[in-house]
């Protein structure tokens, strides 16, 4: 056995980045692939596999080098982003409403400081029909990878210091501890699970495993076509079987993951027919413009929806949204990622360290001042700021009013929220999904004027039907409020 792959170019991965962010962007794209999301469950496994093998190589050579690790994360990542940020705003500024422009300017600063995962955690699920309108969400993810990069780097100098036995131990404890936390947040918090780092972070050392697991010297060639076949095939099933109804990550995301891990782990030592197909140029090429496909396609497939107003986008719109985001991420990639990576743009630390804070300190004052400046609201006419503004005044008296959905157990319990004249004899019970949700403002307001106590039993989706409960314990943006049963 020899302990870890041959660390030279390996297309085969660049292959598999290619097939993750096709899934991606036929899950965003098409409806004929429900499972798509997982595709970045496959990136988080090759960042884990290629950073850990890429750190653990520097230290027989002097340890590892941080300020060298993070300078190469920060050529790798900033530039395109910058420019899709910079792009995005500016699209903001020419379609969007006020308060949604002020929105998506909330969420570029959060991704300027690397928690625009922790943003939209806070804001709505992934999953969310009004997560169509937010053409930054997909940022998220990038925000787990940033955080990962911060800390990965300090814990594998720390466990650099153990035999190796050992900090592989270790490494595959915190693997099972996220993993066993991220089964349990997928249903007791499945918004947290879906976003945050904890819960997130077994994926990316899963591939930090596979970057330290022996490989033999010699093995059947049939043998790796198998495991890169079943890796094949668990990622393939996952894409057409999953849903986003589903609980996920959790133990659901084993199977994408292990089929990532399968696959890399197979082609180490041999090239399987899986890897031969995944090292063909034209997918290779995807592979190597995934980066800024990934940051192009949402914010256009965002857009769309916002100026269909949320109406749906026919295949043909979204068709040529997809093709778009393929020549941005062309351009990009060529103009922008390589010269960079390449050191052809700013080769000295100096001058790139303070571009850098130039353009991240660009981004986070336009955004903050977009902010502070409500949305510039006065870029529009008149009556479309009245349209959106009686919008944002209903979600703000429903929050106002806490308005919320209540599980079985609040309403087993008799502690349902009151609404109305609270102190007064006679009592109303609204009880109905997310159009009594609608009406409650005005049931509120005529309630108090009339001295009636409210009593709100409500839940979306849920029909008000004895003895009836819809199975939306697992969406992201029920995180916390679903009635956890199954349907009758």
């Amino acid at each position: 056995m020899i302990s870890r792959a041959t660390h030279t170019y390996r297309a085969d991965i660049d292959g598999l980045r290619a097939l993750a962010v096709a899934l991606v962007l036929l899950f965003h794209g098409t409806t004929i692939c429900p499972g798509g999301f997982i595709g970045v469950d496959i990136f988080f496994v090759i960042s884990g596999f290629l950073i850990t093998r890429l750190l653990l190589d520097e230290q027989p050579h002097g340890g590892i080098h941080l300020v060298n690790f993070w300078l190469r994360r920060l050529r790798r990542l900033l530039p395109a982003a910058t420019l899709m940020m910079l792009a995005t705003l500016t699209a903001g500024f020419i379609i969007m409403f006020a308060n949604d422009y002020e929105a998506l300017a909330k969420s570029a600063a959060a991704q300027q400081l690397f928690v625009s995962n922790v943003y939209f955690w806070r804001q709505s699920g992934y999953f969310d029909s009004s997560a169509d309108f937010k053409p930054l969400l997909h940022t998220w993810s990038l925000a787990v990878e940033e955080q990962f990069y911060v800390a990965y780097p300090l814990l594998l100098m720390l466990l650099g210091r153990l035999p190796r036995q050992r900090m592989v131990g270790a490494l595959l404890m915190m693997t099972g501890f996220s993993f066993g936390i991220s089964e349990w947040a997928v249903r007791a918090y499945p918004s947290a699970a879906f976003f945050l780092l904890p819960m997130r972070a077994w994926e990316i050392l899963v591939g930090g495993l596979l970057s330290v697991t022996p490989i033999p010297r010699r093995c059947p060639v049939l043998f790796a076509n198998v495991l890169a076949g079943i890796g094949l095939l668990g990622i393939l099933v996952a894409a057409l079987a999953f849903r986003k109804e589903m609980p996920f990550p959790g133990c659901a995301a084993l199977l994408p993951c292990v089929g990532t891990a399968l696959l890399i782990y197979a082609n180490s030592w041999t090239k399987t027919w899986v890897g031969r197909v995944l090292e063909t140029p034209p997918v290779v090429f995807v592979g190597l413009i995934s980066y800024s496909l990934y940051l192009w396609h949402w914010p256009l497939l965002s857009f769309l929806a916002y100026l269909r107003c949320g109406g749906p986008s026919d295949e043909t719109s979204r068709g040529i949204a997809l093709v778009a985001s393929f020549v941005l991420a062309v351009v990009s990639w060529r103009y922008v990622e390589l010269p960079f990576r390449r050191k052809d743009v700013l080769p000295g630390t100096r001058g790139l360290l303070i571009t850098a804070f130039a353009a991240v300190a660009i981004l986070m004052i336009s955004s903050l001042a977009i902010v502070r400046l409500r949305g510039l609201p006065q870029r529009i006419s008149e009556q479309a700021n009245s349209y959106a503004n009686s919008k944002a005044t209903s979600r703000l008296k429903s929050r106002q009013l806490r308005l919320r959905e209540i599980t079985i157990k609040q309403a087993t319990e008799g502690r349902l929220p009151v609404l109305g004249a609270k102190a007064a004899h006679s009592t109303l019970l609204i009880w109905g999904d997310s159009h009594a949700v609608a009406l409650l403002p005005g049931i509120d307001a005529a309630c108090k004027t009339r001295e009636i106590r409210c009593l709100q039993a409500t839940h979306s989706a849920t029909a008000p039907i004895i003895n009836f409960f819809f199975n939306d314990e697992v969406r992201p943006e029920r995180a916390g409020t679903g009635l956890q049963s199954s349907s009758d």
